[in-house]
């Protein structure tokens, strides 16, 4: 059995205090009611359980009584103080080992329980076959669904103990009834340049309709987590809390679009509103914007302020270039060696279009994580970044891509934290649910020790981009600044089941058994990284610095001869030295490294306080003494005025080309 509470992150973000409070009575609540049906509780995870019974009858009849007695205690208590669960149950074998259980079993659980409405269970067919002739409770049928990493689709059993609460948690409801969910449009031509096309009608849509006040819209990489999925429209507005849901697909031959699209009811799988669409190329950003504006109309929602301005702009007048600029974005979010194709597509939309702003939003973004990532040394990368997104500001300033570009390269080579923040606010000022500028600047919070308001915009992230890897791993990737160890590590649980080969995220699970002292984990996380990296160069120090720590010096100092080797041919970060030397306890060489990463304006010199992997440091006087140059450099930077915005020059071939 699984549990979960609703909505808990909700109640989080509006009074930790009392969030808390009710979280420890909730425990000590289900912990009185587990031994009456002999459930043997092996561990929290966040909010919820993991509990072991000897047969699903048992299972379910404790589910039971534990939505019953919720329900009760509910309704005796103030709204604001109500938790609402949510119980998955599956059975089957499991693999004991030091008091937790593994398995398939486990897992199914785990995807089962977000299939539960609030104060209800849901079970699978293996559970039904052994309990539906034993209890009284009525049990509804969900037929043919698809869960995530489970092959083919399964039927799945529900009881609503309270049939007062729906799929959506009270906390939020009223706010989620003028609400869309954009579905991947389907390319419906073998051809694959038009998946990058259809790709962009969907991203496009959900930036235009989420200009829209009063309608709730969850960000496009939550959505595309859905693509390739066939999945049941009522559990797709369940699980993103939307009442409505827009699909479509494209068809394409030559300079001729096909385009549908179907506005479905959540609750019922009834449509609203379809429309199919015959026209030219040239006419893409005007199809986009009558879909919008029928959302709209069918929603009843109110267009504000100027009901003839269109809700879709087009960003350039070559076609061609937009083309270019969707494979950008989308080689883009890949990371990686995908950074470098990115860059390539960015540069030929802008030799297309060279008025192009939006392009050279990418463009900026790519060299920012291009420098991030240690595939081109700051120095290089971020002055390039900068001037990329004063040439997007430029040309348009409400570009909220282009403010969330130069807040980060502020942050992270300028070190003017001041102008940072301006630049972020400004970004989500103009685009509340663009997620990049949340997390970016939840990481430039942290580095301030702005704790709580860099945990509340990972939350606002969140809320907005639930099925996000990045979204999920930037929160972890907090908790672990933070050193909330425990809480990250059940984060980084939540990251893999979307995203199970995300190397950043065995990476951060790396970080957390090191810190607590769990060196077996820790390596072994490190070394699932450092193979799904194809032995990144970060990922390889992290190892060295585990290998350190648990006493394994030779196998660290063999990691650092290959960093050694690696640094001839390619950029190194003197930082990934210093870490390993840390690890391996060389604390002069260590602060040598640092004090080289300093001047290159290593971007991690932001963090360099908080991270844990150099307390070692913390009592060489080198290391204060860094820490203080850092201060003093955000300062002198503050009071240095903004620079003009300059045109950033356009090659015909990117650097990246031949490689």
């Amino acid at each position: 059995m699984f549990t979960d509470v609703v909505g808990y992150t909700v109640l989080w973000q509006r009074n930790e205090r009392l969030a808390l409070q009710l979280l420890e009575e909730h425990r000590q609540f289900l912990r009185s009611i587990f031994p009456r049906h002999e459930g043997h509780e092996i561990k929290t995870l966040g909010d919820g359980f993991l509990i072991q019974f000897a047969t699903a009858l048992a299972a379910v009849r404790c589910g039971i009584h534990i939505q019953k007695q919720l329900r009760r205690q509910n309704s005796r208590g103030p709204s604001g103080e109500r938790l609402h669960l949510r119980i998955g149950i599956h059975v089957g074998e499991v693999i004991a080992r030091h008091g937790d259980v593994f398995g398939e079993v486990v897992n199914m659980a785990a995807r089962l329980e977000p299939m539960a409405e609030p104060g209800g269970i849901c079970f699978s067919q293996e559970v039904f076959d052994q309990v539906h002739n034993s209890i009284s409770e009525p049990i509804g049928h969900l037929k043919q669904v698809q869960l995530k990493h489970v092959p083919g689709l399964v039927d799945l059993y529900r009881i609503a103990i309270d049939k007062s609460l729906t799929a959506v948690a009270p906390a939020v409801r009223s706010a989620e009834k003028k609400s869309v969910a954009v579905l991947p449009f389907v390319n419906m031509t073998a051809d694959r340049e038009n998946e990058y096309l259809s790709d962009g009608i969907t991203e496009d849509l959900i930036t235009a309709l989420s200009q829209v006040k009063g309608l709730r819209v969850p960000a496009s990489t939550s959505m595309f987590g859905f693509k390739g999925r066939k999945l049941d429209i009522a559990q797709i507005g369940a699980q993103l809390g939307v009442a409505t849901v827009l699909e479509g697909s494209l068809r394409r031959s030559g300079n001729k679009l096909r385009i549908t699209a179907k506005l479905i009811n959540a609750a019922d799988s009834c449509p609203l509103w379809s429309e199919r669409y015959e026209r030219e190329m040239a006419d893409l950003f005007v199809i986009q914007d009558e879909i919008s504006r029928a959302i709209v109309q069918a929603l009843k929602v109110r267009l504000i302020p100027e009901r003839d301005a269109p809700l879709v702009k087009a960003p350039t007048e070559s076609t061609e270039a937009y083309q270019l600029y969707l494979k950008g974005r989308h080689f883009w979010t890949q990371r990686g060696e995908g950074l470098k194709k990115g860059l390539h597509y960015f540069e030929l939309a802008l030799l297309e279009d060279p008025q192009y702003a939006l392009a050279y939003a990418g463009l900026a973004d790519s060299y920012l994580l291009l420098g991030y990532y240690g595939y081109l040394p700051p120095k290089e990368a971020f002055p390039k970044g900068k001037t990329a997104a004063l040439r997007c500001l430029g040309l348009n300033d409400d570009l909220a891509e282009g403010h969330c570009s130069l807040g980060y390269v502020s942050f992270l080579y300028d070190w003017d934290a001041a102008a940072a923040e301006k630049s972020f606010k400004r970004a989500i000022e103009l685009n509340p649910n663009y997620i990049t500028a949340h997390y970016w600047y939840s990481s430039c919070l942290l580095g301030l020790g702005k704790n709580e308001e860099a945990l509340a915009g990972d939350y606002r992230a969140l809320q907005n981009d639930p099925m996000s890897v990045l979204t999920n791993a930037h929160f972890a990737w907090t908790l672990v600044g933070l050193r909330q160890y425990d809480k990250a590590l059940t984060q980084l649980q939540k990251t893999l089941e979307l995203y199970p080969d995300f190397a950043i995220a065995h990476r951060l699970r790396g970080q957390c058994f090191a810190q607590q002292g769990r060196n077996p984990e820790a390596i072994e996380s490190f070394q699932k990284a450092v193979t799904l990296s194809r032995r990144n160069p970060s990922m390889l120090a992290w190892l060295a610095f585990a290998c350190g720590l648990a006493g394994r010096n030779g196998d660290g100092e063999k990691i650092l001869v290959e960093l050694h080797e690696e640094s001839k041919t390619t950029h190194v970060r003197a930082l990934l030295f210093a870490l390993a030397a840390a690890g391996l306890g060389q604390r002069e060489k260590a602060l040598t490294w640092l004090q080289q990463a300093y001047h290159e304006r290593d971007f991690w010199m932001q963090w360099l306080a908080i991270d844990a992997a150099f307390d070692s440091l913390h009592d060489e006087p080198g290391f204060s003494e860094l820490l203080k140059r850092v201060v003093s450099e955000r300062e002198k930077r503050a009071s240095v005025p903004p620079p003009s915005q300059s045109l950033l020059p356009v090659t015909r071939q990117s650097a990246f080309v031949n490689q």
